[in-house]
């Protein structure tokens, strides 16, 4: 069963790890040429951020070294990446396998019911251990203190298998693979908003370089991971937390699948109405229908974050000018002086590529109907190419209008915070003006779904990666060389404010280069058989 797993995800297995791992590195060196100059410059960075409750919802300051700051602006991010993987591959090998029914029939020869978690979990145990071991070496090799690199790498690692024990719990509870992948992912959100309310709400240390953290770090995996304190004193005993929740999760996930039936979860099924809304009548209802929970989710999210970002947009000159490093970063992503307005620019900037997370999650929804209810649906007098427009389309709305309440949010907060809501405006521009980049993705990722379907996920969460890594703002944190950035369609849109930045030629080019990408998908949809 373990060898079937491996099997299956011989091509998304290596990409998530190779992912993760290899940012670590890359990552490292590119703060270290910005900062290591001199210490100070660590710090200054240090005390900027600690004093700005938007990021301290990233992390965790423990300090002024090097390290300390590799851990603020890091960790949570690898803990999101290796939670998210780790359940997926739970629910993928566990949930799923039951209702394409391959769980009865490798269950019909002499396998145990217990064999497919037990595999699942056996083989997310070896990918987070060698995630774990990769980020250590990736670390320790770029001459940072080998505990604080162990202890991280060991962190990251049992914050992944944390949430793949997790997933076996819900797993046994949710009603199907969709609903099991849905809490296991608002479950790392939700951790992830746990972390960092109590890294916001937290003490600062009189030196501006410490925060402890209030209770809520204390209550989920990727807290525990920061209360290792890698590179600040680590507490070794944090392990036993992750490991004996890990053993609950593991022993319980057991307990509730012996008594479930395969295929169904132990919530109750609800009853439906007696008669369908006019509105489902249509395709345009029944994608809404499906798609507005994720909508919600993503938009709430990422207003919350705008709102936040928004904020703080009163005392970022003075924060930044006390920050060497960190103003440098802002101003190289934006192209201007003005430190409020390259902050603001910048804002737009890390919106657009949470936006594009949510816009490839979507259009990926594509590959998962066609494997569970498009044949039944293609029986009736619905065309397949109509179907895929309709869910395109929808994604592309929905796609700018969580950018328009974005910088709508953005600009009002910021506005009320510096006494100006004429900002308001570059800020819509500049929420508007990623939109062609994220589609130009989201074009790809419907081409492989055209073309090349079984590689469909794993290619698309490849160009997000891309696209995210190699963008403006955090590339300019990884000091990447030009010709890797360009690789990043973000690289190429003008970032905005200010609104002298605007460029119409790679926004027409961009709006082209994605109409071309989806119709040439669209097309070789139509024409092949469905998977």
């Amino acid at each position: 069963m373990v060898r079937l797993v491996l099997r299956r995800d011989r091509v998304k297995l290596p990409i998530a790890i190779l992912s993760i791992a290899t940012f670590v590195p890359i990552l490292v060196a590119g703060v270290k040429e910005i900062f290591a100059t001199e210490k100070g410059n660590v710090e200054q960075l240090v005390v900027f951020l600690s004093a700005n409750p938007a990021t301290r919802l990233f992390g965790l300051p423990t300090g002024g070294e090097m390290g300390d700051l590799l851990m603020l602006r890091s960790f949570v991010m690898f803990s999101v990446a290796v939670g998210l993987v780790s359940t997926f591959l739970v629910v993928r090998h566990t949930r799923q396998n039951e209702e394409l029914g391959r769980a009865e029939l490798v269950g019909s020869a002499s396998v145990g019911r217990d064999a497919g978690l037990s595999a699942a979990l056996i083989v997310a145990f070896g990918v987070n251990a060698v995630i774990a071991a990769l980020s250590f070496l990736g670390l320790w090799l770029n001459d940072l203190p080998i505990a604080g690199s162990l202890a991280m790498g060991v962190s990251i690692g049992l914050t992944g298998l944390a949430f793949a024990a997790f997933a076996a719990v819900i797993v046994q509870i949710a009603k199907s693979s969709r609903g099991a992948n849905a809490l296991a992912a608002l479950a790392v959100g939700v951790a992830f908003l746990m972390s960092g309310l109590g890294s916001v709400l937290g003490k600062i240390s009189d030196s501006g370089l410490e925060v402890t953290p209030a209770v809520t770090t204390w209550l989920n995996p990727i807290g525990w991971g920061q209360l290792m304190y890698p590179y600040a004193g680590e507490i070794w005993w944090m392990a036993l937390v992750f490991i004996g929740f890990i053993a609950v999760c593991v022993l319980g996930a057991n307990k509730l699948a012996s008594k479930r039936d395969i295929g169904i979860g132990l919530l109750p099924e609800k009853s439906g109405r007696d008669r369908a809304p006019k509105s489902l009548l249509g395709l345009g209802g029944l994608a809404s229908r499906l798609y507005k929970g994720a909508f919600i989710g993503w938009a709430v999210g990422i207003v919350a974050l705008a709102a936040l970002y928004g904020a703080v947009a009163s005392s970022v000159q003075d924060l930044l000018e006390s920050a060497e490093g960190a103003a440098e970063i802002f101003v190289d992503a934006s192209g201007t002086d003005d430190i409020v307005l390259a902050y603001l620019g910048a804002i737009m900037s890390i919106l657009g590529v949470f936006t594009l997370a949510y816009s490839v999650q979507l259009v990926l929804r594509l590959r998962s109907e066609e494997k569970r209810a498009l044949e039944f649906l293609l029986t009736s007098s619905v065309d397949r190419k109509k179907w895929a427009i309709t869910t395109i389309s929808f994604v592309v709305v929905s796609t700018a209008l969580i950018l328009l309440i974005a910088a709508t949010v953005a600009g009002l907060v910021a506005g009320v915070a510096i006494n100006d809501l004429g900002i308001i405006w570059p800020l819509l521009v500049g929420g508007l003006i990623q939109i062609p980049a994220i589609l130009v993705i989201v074009g790809f990722v419907v081409l492989v779904f055209g073309v090349w379907p079984r590689l469909t996920n794993s290619l698309a969460w490849l160009a997000l990666s891309v696209g995210i890594i190699f963008s403006p703002f955090f590339s300019s944190i990884l000091n990447l060389p030009q010709w890797v950035i360009n690789v990043s369609p973000f690289a190429h849109v003008p970032i905005v404010p200010p609104l002298e930045n605007i460029e119409a030629l790679p926004i027409v080019v961009f709006s082209v280069i994605a109409t071309i990408l989806t119709a040439i998908g669209v097309i070789a949809f139509k024409r092949r058989d469905i998977d």
